[in-house]
């Protein structure tokens, strides 16, 4: 018989075994009444022959039965029963745990995402990338020039193959309104076999394509449905990229994504204009190197390798002393693959964001336990006569895990629930989970952690009451009153440690919180030095056939076009507004010797600039036009710069010139000082910066690409589509991309600071809310216990205050316990957090005095209830309960 009707059919089994049973008693009845017997007399007979019938039945049922499945089935039942007869203790249990779970699943999926799934690529274990690494100058993935690559695929013996690709390589495709822009990847021919990756359609870019500097390209799976509508013919049709006709071999899978999410198409090295240039120029940051570890090597082996690769390196390419104030490195540093697309800052705040729900699970925990405890001491009684009719301590022990189990499994199926609106929150809210969103999702991993989560929430369930009615035996509790454990120090101390430990927990998220809260207002009241508000930017470039004087004459005419559009204040144009590169341009001092080696930015830009920016002008004058018409080297400087370089002294006036001191770069002359900008990001110090006229290009191609700032009296959205049509209708070939308000910009570089302050409050305000439902649950129920002790102390002249503040007393000490354990773990925390902190290297005093008063002052608030019930306790009803 199979088993689920071995355990649900149970009725009609007995009805078959009683019908059985009365048939072999018939049949025996008739034998002896054919023999001559009396009807009577014959079934008085059998059923002596047979004897307990009874008996033989329940006998016969247990051959069919499952005891310790029946028992498990019996006690899932007992329990919910339980549950249904006290709906408000299931309803806080279960919600409390949920709660805990639901925000440790959300967590956990984004860290199965971005760190736990195998990235699809074949074997990405053996993949790592090679940077350039300057100790010097701190900076450890520095692009390498493409003889430095050539040399490592020669030496090497880690690696079984070395690919490259380019850094940035813009591309302009044509459209039927303009030219749209790009971002590309130029890629050596064996990119796609070390990543092992085949193309959805058609074929990746190959040697021989590479060899014979074919003009081919690959499309990302998003620029194939986008462009051209997911046609599965658009393999073989051609497309025009930066002027080139170009024959589309491939459509890569959607999950692709290299070398980072921003890349929609790839094109062979060979492809690029100059790159006869770019495959010689030594000290080049413009390529990155992928490779692929042999069968048995290591990511360690090939560091301790490459490292001496690199001092070979630089004794064969020697630096002159120039170029060794500069970024020029032969170190290498060598990445494991699956460590590159998630920044080391990124990662630690996912960690930290993990253990802050880790947090409130254990808060939530010791919450859900205090109230088993509390319910397990009530049922002291119930246990202690189960006991006493027979029941076995460890069949007692099993019923008691099983409704541990059950109150474990609903809360984790509402924690699921939880999760799944907390993804969406945090796809819709957080800068980098967004482009994982199909990635969240309840894999093999995510469910198991789920289910460890309830295993162990019900482990404590089952502990707690267990614990709280053990102890006595049960003749003891069925003759004493079970209420309370005022005789037992032990069981008060856990009781008391669990609401301690909710405190301490609570604080040290709280500080966390207050100290990226304080370092996001202290970033947030940075001066920028400029004014974002109602800035429209916009990003334009030309293809690299367009020279330098073509380039020139469109922006004279384009800004002139835009400044007369209604709406417009001022408008001028940079190279790039922010700065995301590691600038080390090289200049030398008239009078003097060189500069010490440091940062130093050099841009282009248009006279009004730094009116349309609200820069503000220290010194001197601002570019004009007579600057563009004498051809005189001009030269504005930052704060900065003028401070570092001439200092005490007015720079107005002073020489400088590209260059070491045996240069013969024309000299150029400071005009003008303005404010210092941050355009490194707000949390890195400003460092020197000069900028010439947009006339007086220091070198070729600068103007190609640049970044267009409108100041406007209107919404600058508004102004994008008359300002998109001015320029194409100079020129049709330009491209123009990334337009969006510079406010967007600028909060843009806030986003990861605001979504981790923000999340970790919300954690700090659950585990608030957590440890001050601790707080009350154990005083309400310490009030219980001690009412007749209270009864005592008012009937011999205590009052009512002295018994508010004996009350808010014991709260006390439990807050200020918690709160002094909290506050070591705080300065720990703080400690871990460095990175994420910006004003300050480790503690921050006001954060723990904040996050220690909100505390206090939530506890004593949880303490108030219970201190005002025992107040109003009535002597003589308090006298009488038993």
């Amino acid at each position: 018989m199979a088993i689920f009707d071995r355990l649900f059919a149970r009725r009609k089994i007995r009805e078959e075994l009683s019908a059985e049973m009365c048939a072999h008693l018939e049949e025996k009845t008739r034998e002896l009444m054919d023999a001559g017997t009396p009807p009577r007399e014959a079934e008085f007979a059998v059923r002596r022959l047979f004897g307990n019938t009874t008996k033989i039945e329940e006998l016969g049922r247990e051959v069919w039965r499952l005891p310790k499945l029946e028992s498990l089935i019996a006690d899932v039942r007992f329990a919910l029963r339980g549950m249904r007869k006290n709906p408000g203790f299931a309803a806080v249990a279960v919600l409390t745990l949920a709660l805990g779970i639901g925000a440790n699943t959300a967590i956990f999926s984004v860290v199965n995402a971005v760190m736990l799934i195998p990235l699809p690529y074949s074997h990405p274990e053996r993949l790592a990338m090679l940077w350039t690494d300057n100790a010097a100058l701190n900076l450890h993935e520095v692009g390498t020039g493409y003889p430095i690559i050539e040399e490592w695929r020669r030496l090497n013996s880690n690696f079984s193959a070395l690919a490259v690709c380019s850094r940035n390589h813009p591309v302009s495709m044509g459209t039927s309104e303009g030219t749209e822009r790009l971002d590309g990847a130029a890629v050596s021919g064996n990119l796609f076999d070390v990543l092992g990756v085949a193309p959805e359609l058609g074929r990746a870019i190959t040697a021989d394509d590479e060899k014979q500097a074919a003009r081919v390209v690959v499309l990302s799976h998003g620029l194939w449905v986008r462009r051209f509508g997911a046609d599965p013919d658009a393999v073989g049709k051609s497309a025009v990229l930066n002027g080139h006709t170009t024959t589309i071999v491939g459509v890569m899978p959607d999950a692709f994504k290299f070398p980072s999410d921003k890349e929609e198409l790839w094109e062979p090295v060979t492809s690029l204009q100059g790159w006869e240039n770019s495959r010689t120029y030594v000290n080049s940051h413009f390529w990155i190197a992928i490779g692929r570890l042999k069968p048995g090597s290591t990511v360690a082996a090939a560091q301790a390798e490459m490292t001496g690769i690199g001092h070979i390196l630089e004794r064969k390419f020697p630096v002159s002393d120039n170029e060794k104030n500069s970024s020029v490195s032969f170190g290498v540093n060598v990445v494991p693959f699956s460590l590159q697309f998630v920044p080391p800052s990124a990662r630690r705040a996912l960690w930290i964001l993990f253990v802050a729900v880790g947090f409130v699970l254990m808060i939530a925990l010791a919450n859900t336990a205090n109230l088993l405890f509390a319910r397990g001491i009530a049922r002291e009684k119930e246990f202690a006569l189960r006991l006493a009719l027979g029941a076995g301590r460890t069949r007692l022990a099993r019923q008691v895990f099983v409704e541990g189990l059950v109150l474990a499994a609903l809360s984790a199926a509402a924690g699921m629930g939880i999760a799944s609106i907390a993804n969406r929150l945090l796809i819709a809210s957080a800068p980098r989970v967004a482009g994982l969103a199909g990635s969240l999702r309840v894999d093999s991993r995510v469910l198991l952690f789920t289910v460890g989560c309830a295993l162990i929430s019900a482990c404590v369930c089952g502990f707690a009451p267990l614990w709280a009615a053990s102890g006595r035996a049960p003749q003891e509790s069925l003759k004493e009153s079970s209420r309370g454990i005022a005789g037992n120090r032990n069981k008060r101390f856990f009781r008391n440690a669990l609401v301690t430990c909710e405190i301490s927990l609570a604080l040290v998220l709280l500080t966390g919180t207050g100290l990226l809260v304080r370092s996001l207002l202290r970033i947030e009241r940075l001066k920028l030095g400029f004014d974002p508000s109602n800035v429209l930017m916009m990003k334009l470039e030309f293809p690299r056939s367009k020279s330098d004087a073509q380039t020139l004459a469109f922006y004279n005419s384009f800004i002139q076009r835009v400044n007369s559009l209604p709406g417009v204040r001022a408008s001028g144009v940079i190279n790039s507004f922010l700065i995301e590169s590691n600038p080390d341009v090289v200049i030398t001092v008239e009078g003097g010797v060189m500069p010490e080696a440091g940062q130093l930015e050099d841009d282009v830009v248009s006279a009004g600039y730094f009116t349309a920016m609200g820069i503000p002008l220290v010194a001197g004058r601002l570019f004009s036009f007579e600057d563009s018409r004498t051809g005189q080297p001009v030269a504005i400087v930052n704060e900065t710069m003028a401070e570092r370089f001439w200092p005490d002294t007015n720079p107005v006036g002073m020489r400088f010139r590209y260059g070491d001191a045996a240069s013969r770069e024309p000299w150029i002359t400071v005009v003008g000082v303005v404010g210092d900008v941050h355009r490194q990001g707000l949390e890195r110090e400003v460092i020197p910066q000069f900028f010439l006229p947009h006339s007086q290009s220091p070198g070729p191609g600068m103007l190609r690409d640049m970044t267009l700032m409108v100041k406007t009296s209107v919404e600058p959205k508004a102004l994008a589509r008359p300002v998109r049509d001015a320029a194409w209708s100079l020129d049709k070939t330009v491209s123009i991309y990334r337009v969006e308000t510079l406010e967007t910009e600028m909060s843009r570089l806030l986003a990861a600071r605001k979504f981790n302050a923000r999340a970790l409050s919300t954690f700090a305000a659950i585990a608030m809310l957590l440890a001050a439902v601790g707080v009350y649950g154990l005083l309400r129920y310490l009030v219980g216990e001690r009412t007749q002790e209270i009864g005592i102390r008012l009937t011999l002249g205590a009052s009512s205050g002295q018994v508010f503040r004996m009350i808010m007393c014991q709260a006390g000490w439990l807050v200020g316990a918690g709160v002094l354990i909290g506050g070591a773990g705080s300065i720990g925390l703080a400690r871990v957090m460095g990175a994420m902190l910006y004003g300050t290297d480790g503690i921050d005093a006001i954060a723990l005095v904040a996050a220690s008063t909100a505390i206090c002052a939530v506890g004593l608030i949880a303490s108030y209830i219970p201190a005002r019930r025992a107040m109003k306790i009535e002597p003589v009803l308090a006298l009488r309960q038993e």
